[in-house]
């Protein structure tokens, strides 16, 4: 069971829980403008940190080898998507 408000628990140490703790993202797209808005978007939710931006996949992969994220947000019309998910996958 989840700690926390939802189960019914008491939410003094739900912030403390290992499965809340704030998610790490990676925005990856060509467009500042959408990677702005984006970023603008994901933040919102205060337990999302974007601690890096990617401008093409081979950015984004050299960028991952040194972070720990826990997501990445990858532009669907990106040139080599499919390449670039799969070595991101396997890092």
């Amino acid at each position: 069971m989840v700690p926390g408000p939802l189960a019914g628990h008491d939410d003094s140490n739900y912030a403390e829980c290992e499965d809340f703790m704030a998610k790490s993202i990676m925005i990856v797209d060509h467009s500042a403008p959408s990677r702005r808005t984006l970023r603008n978007l994901l933040t919102q939710n205060g337990e999302w940190v974007i601690s890096a931006e990617a401008v093409d996949g081979n950015d984004a992969i050299e960028k991952a080898r040194h972070l720990h994220l826990d997501f990445i947000v990858l532009d669907f019309c990106m040139p080599y998507l499919i390449r670039t998910a799969w070595k991101l996958r396997t890092n």
